[in-house]
């Protein structure tokens, strides 16, 4: 964190035996450091130093996780002799690792379940005007209530008080390093990539800030980014990004990146093109699809990081627009112009009458897709992980693909059933065909997927 008199404390908490390193960055002359740690509201730690680098252990450590997002609070005061500065944050002790498939949270290895908000075509307005707290938590606890454990920010940096409300809730966050005044132009970067960088000042104050948030998991430069192999710039800033924190993971680009890149700890590569149904059901083990043009051209494709698909999913559907009306309208929210203009058009089709059954095939739809490819991820042999676009539908006309609505309310898709795809421990059946003969013999391949924090010895499997 950086105070107010741009002090930086950096709370160095990754080690799962309680050893925790303090290191204080000030401009002033240190003479003592007064420190108290409390669980809750029991005082655990009580230290003085007079070094800008200490540590402290704490005995049976309560740790963060996703599950379990235990928070440490600590008070400090630093006296450097003609005054005192007093400062109260927290951190958590967590451990970040990766094996070749998957990231591991206190060695223990997760699927990471991410939905992707950030920029304007992948997020929605405050549209509740609730306070910025109340907007974020309402967002991260529905989500993780449908079982996602990570937010992507796409091409964007989160505020403070989004990563407070992730650390309290606990889920993971991928930021992308791009400064506030840089905003994001699809179709331009899309044609062009961008070739602009961000500066070791800019990189140095956003890990100072960032450093004691135990949610953040990756730093990322940027999305899709082509040709980074003429950019000697983006090695130099990977490595500088691990002098400065070397308790994260890096990755350089979410997709278009080049195998066995340096530095990267992970991968993030398009795995989708298609539907994972019919000759495209095992896409999500194809790598041929990144061989486009003279990418990766006459390469092996394999991965020696984990590797996540790249906005898998997005799927649209109808939307409820009389309800959606009826909540602008409650929550004194200018309407956005299409919802009236789809409520005049179903009106002039004469499916006022139909329109409620259409929308609920429509979901009904949606989810069984979402199923099918979720349950195709899960299965892969490649994969440690997904993207999801998206989450939440925005309040833009084009993308109506999220599992709640702008408001961040379910959106008739329950919580029940997308755990059953979606959840830690999930069942899957991995068929050849869906569509079976009277009397024909079928044999199911069952699969159990689980990613929790329990010990089991034993699993029973019943049919019903």
């Amino acid at each position: 964190m950086i105070t107010k008199n741009n002090t930086i404390i950096k709370v160095t908490s990754n080690d799962l035996t309680g050893r925790v390193v303090f290191t204080i960055q000030s401009n002033n002359q240190i003479n003592n450091i007064s420190l108290t740690i409390l669980f809750g509201n029991e005082i655990i730690v009580k230290q003085e130093s007079r070094d800008s680098e200490f540590v402290v252990n704490i005995n049976n450590p309560h740790l963060w996780s996703v599950n379990h997002p235990n928070l440490y609070t600590y008070e400090m005061t630093i006296d450097n002799g003609n005054e005192k500065e007093t400062i109260k944050d927290r951190f958590g002790i967590r451990k970040i690792s990766t094996n070749k498939k998957y990231v591991c949270i206190n060695d223990i290895p997760i699927f990471v379940k991410g939905y992707i908000r950030g920029v304007e075509a992948h997020d929605h307005k405050n549209n509740c005007g609730l306070t910025e707290e109340e907007f974020y938590r309402k967002n991260i606890k529905t989500a993780k209530s449908f079982g996602f454990n990570l937010v992507r920010f796409h091409s964007t940096i989160p505020s403070e008080t989004f990563f407070k409300v992730a650390d309290e809730e606990g889920i993971l966050v991928h930021i992308e390093m791009r400064p506030p005044h840089d905003i994001y132009n699809n179709l331009e970067e899309m044609i062009n990539t961008r070739n602009d960088f961000i500066s070791d000042e800019f990189i140095c104050g956003t890990i100072n800030s960032l450093y004691n948030h135990p949610s953040l998991l990756v730093y990322c430069l940027g999305n899709e980014i082509k040709n980074l192999s003429s950019y000697d710039i983006v090695l130099e800033i990977g490595e500088h990004i691990k002098q400065l924190d070397k308790t994260r993971l890096f990755i350089d680009t979410c997709a278009w990146g080049e195998n066995f890149r340096p530095l990267v700890d992970i991968d993030v590569q398009h795995m989708s093109y298609y539907f994972p149904f019919g000759v495209h059901k095992d896409m999500y083990d194809d790598v041929e699809n990144l061989r486009i043009g003279d990418f990766n051209k006459g390469k092996e494709i394999k991965f020696n990081v984990p590797l996540f698909a790249h906005e898998v999913c997005h799927y649209t559907a109808l939307r409820d627009f009389k309800s959606l009306k009826e909540k602008f309208n409650k929550y004194n929210v200018p309407t956005p112009w299409w919802v009236d203009e789809e409520l005049k058009m179903i009106h002039e089709k004469g499916y006022d009458d139909e329109y409620e059954e259409m929308y609920h095939a429509s979901k009904k739809w949606q989810l069984n897709c979402w199923k099918i490819a979720f349950e195709a991820m899960r299965n892969s042999t490649l994969l440690g992980g997904f993207h999801f676009l998206q989450f939440a539908d925005t309040d833009k006309y084009e993308n109506s693909n999220g599992v709640v609505d702008c408001f961040d309310d379910p959106n008739y898709i329950t919580q029940e059933e997308f755990l059953k795809f979606n959840g830690d421990i999930i069942v899957t059946a991995k068929l050849d065909k869906y569509n079976f003969l009277e009397n024909e013999q079928v044999n199911v391949p069952i699969n159990v997927s689980r990613f929790d924090e329990l010990t089991l010895n034993k699993c029973d499997l019943v049919y019903k």
